[in-house]
Order: structure tokens, then C-alpha cells, then sequence
């Protein structure tokens, strides 16, 4: 029992330090994006696009590893294992 708390704490950790990563890569593409003009925002637009689905997917598996930690049981529900 104690190395599966050790694991939770630890997954725990590293999800929170995960998001906070995820946290600064979304705030410099949302700089990047507001600071183009529009001509060069047009043809960057996927790319940027691209790269926030990736960081709204990244945050969504931290908060399943921060799910490992928890204490209390956790609600079972659907989950897309691919969405394409």
C-alpha cells in the first residue's frame, strides 16, 4: 500500500509541474497569435490551432494522472481513446 501512495504522490507531482508547462506554452502561442498581423496570421492559423488542441489535450491527461492521486473513488465515464 505504501508504494502505491508513493505513486499517487508522484503522479500527482509531476501532472501539476506538467500543467504548469502546458500553462506556458499556451500563453506564448496566445502572444504569438495576437501579435501577428493578419496576412501572416492566416497562414500560420493551423499550426497555431493545432498546437492549442494539443496543449487542451496534454492538460486533459494531467488531470487523469492528478485522478491516480486522489483519495476518493473517482466517477467512471466514456473516454475517446481516439478522437479522429
Amino acid at each position: 500500500m505504501v508504494r502505491l501512495a508513493a505513486l499517487g504522490l508522484m503522479s500527482s507531482g509531476i501532472a501539476h509541474d506538467f500543467r504548469n508547462l502546458m500553462q506556458v506554452i499556451s500563453s506564448a502561442v496566445h502572444l504569438i497569435q495576437q501579435r501577428l498581423d493578419k496576412p501572416a496570421l492566416v497562414s500560420v492559423a493551423p499550426f497555431i490551432n493545432g498546437a492549442l488542441q494539443s496543449v487542451d489535450r496534454a492538460t486533459s491527461l494531467s488531470g487523469q494522472l492528478l485522478g491516480v492521486s486522489r483519495k476518493e473513488d473517482a466517477l467512471d465515464k466514456a473516454v475517446i481513446l481516439n478522437p479522429c
